[in-house]
Formats: structure tokens, sequence, C-alpha cells
């Protein structure tokens, strides 16, 4: 058997997991992964989607498949398990970006880490986080405003803002106000100060 044909009947094979990889790399926020970590979680979610899908069809042929070269590939099948492996898929990531294993182990007291890349994931991933003040100190301005984007970690130090008003940080004074503010700031000059959710309408914003 050529190698390229080895080749071809792998990657077919292990297609389901393949795509599961991909839309749990796409969709949730993680640190950067290896092509070695990405392969041995396509093999995982691979083989996780034809267990998944022979809990309802008994007469699978993809195990014997992989160690028997005359045993042809069914295509349907490949199918059928690319569909649970979407499913999967989705799964897995509400799972990561809920981050519910974590949830659970800080529930049991098993850990204190609360899944995020960082301090800076962490707070602004939570629903609690609606209106911020940012302080540029280099600047000596106030950035006042709701929380729309931020980068994933807070290497860059990214946020875009909307209904902001900013402020003189020294008197406190009311500069101007735009729709919307995107702010790339150095993580060592700033400081986030969260307001509470309850304090979203523009009357209740007091000047910082």
């Amino acid at each position: 058997m050529q190698l390229s044909e080895l080749g071809l009947r792998l990657v077919l094979l292990f297609l389901p997991g393949i795509l599961s990889a991909a839309m749990i790399d796409s969709l949730s926020t993680h640190s950067k992964r290896t092509q070695f970590q990405f392969a041995v979680r396509a093999l995982f979610l691979g083989v996780a989607s034809y267990l998944g899908l022979a809990v309802f069809h008994h007469k699978l042929v993809f195990f014997q498949a992989l160690t028997d070269t005359r045993m042809p590939i069914v295509l349907s099948e490949v199918g059928y398990a690319t569909a649970v492996a979407v499913v999967l898929g989705v799964v897995l990531t509400l799972a990561a970006e809920k981050k519910l294993l974590f949830r659970v182990a800080r529930s049991i007291c098993l850990t204190r880490r609360f899944g995020d890349q960082d301090v800076w994931g962490y707070l602004l991933n939570s629903p609690d986080v609606e209106w911020v003040a940012v302080r540029d100190h280099k600047r000596g301005l106030v950035y006042d405003g709701h929380i729309r984007l931020f980068s994933d970690d807070s290497q860059n130090a990214e946020l875009y803002l909307e209904d902001v008003q900013v402020y003189d940080n020294a008197t406190g004074t009311l500069l101007y106000n735009v729709a919307g503010m995107y702010v790339a700031l150095d993580r060592q000059n700033l400081t986030i100060e969260v307001r509470t959710s309850t304090l979203g309408s523009q009357d209740e914003r007091e000047e910082p």
C-alpha cells in the first residue's frame, strides 16, 4: 500500500476529529497550541465521534478499517460521524467558554484556578462587568464606557468601548463624548475600574 493512499485513508477516517478540533480551536479562547497538540486532540475527538455513533449504529467498520487495509471505507459512516463531531465540538466549546470544568473543580475545592488565560480575560468575560472607567495614566485621561469588544489576553490590552465619555484624569472634567472608541494601551499604564451592571443608564453614571 502506498504512503499517499494510507495518508488519504487516515484523513478520511479521522475527518470528524479534525473538524471537531478545528471548531473548538476557532470558537474558544485558549493559549496557542502546537501542531502535535492539535493532532492528538483531533485523534481523540475522531475516536470519540465514532464511539458516539456506535451507540446508534452497531455495524461500524471504522475500527476494522484502521487495521485492515482491505476493508473499504464507508463514506456514509464518515458523514454520520462528522455530524456527531460537530455536535461534540459545539458541546465542548460551550463547556470551555463557560469554564464548566473549573466551576465544578472550584465548587469541590479541588482548585482555585478560574480557567481563563489571565485575570484580564476572567474580568472582562464576567457577565457582571459591563461599564468600566479605563484610566490611561500615560495620557492623563479616563475613558468611561460600555465594553463591546476586548482582546483575548492582556498582552495587547485592546478594548472597544461604546457610549464613551472622556475625562481629564486629574480634574475629572468632561472633555468630550463619542459613540465608540478603540483603545490599545500599555497594560502597565492603565487601570480598569468596574461599574456594576445596574449603573448602565447614562443618567446614573457619575464623573470618575
